[in-house]
C-alpha cells in the first residue's frame, strides 16, 4: 500500500530537515527507534507506528501510497463525495417541499 521506497527517502530527509535524531524521534512518537531505522530503510513496520512517524514528520500518508493505492483511494474519494451530494439533495428536499413537488 506505501510505497516504502519512496517513503524511506522522505521520511529520513524529512527527520533530518527538521534536525532530529532517531532518539529524539523516538521519544515524540513512542516509535522504537529501531523501527524509525527499519522505515528509513524500506522495511515493512506496523501500521500504527508508520502512521505516527508520518504523522510527527508531517507526511501525508495519500503522498506515499503506491499508484495502485492511489487509484482506489480516489475511487473511495469519488464515491464519498456522491454520497455527500445525496445526502445534501435529501436534506434539501426535506426542509423544502416545494421543491419535490415541482420536480
Amino acid at each position: 500500500m506505501f510505497d516504502l521506497v519512496r517513503l524511506s527517502y522522505v521520511a529520513k530527509h524529512r527527520r533530518e530537515a527538521m534536525d532530529l535524531n532517531m532518539r529524539q524521534l523516538e521519544k515524540i512518537t513512542g516509535v522504537s527507534k529501531s523501527q524509525i531505522s527499519a522505515l528509513e530503510h524500506g522495511q515493512r513496520v506496523a501500521a500504527g507506528s508508520t502512521f505516527l512517524v508520518m504523522e510527527a514528520l508531517g507526511i501525508d500518508p495519500a503522498d506515499m501510497l503506491t499508484p495502485d493505492a492511489q487509484v482506489r483511494l480516489e475511487r473511495i474519494r469519488a464515491v464519498h463525495a456522491a454520497d455527500r451530494q445525496n445526502a445534501s439533495h435529501e436534506t434539501a428536499s426535506e426542509t423544502n417541499p416545494s421543491q419535490e413537488r415541482a420536480a
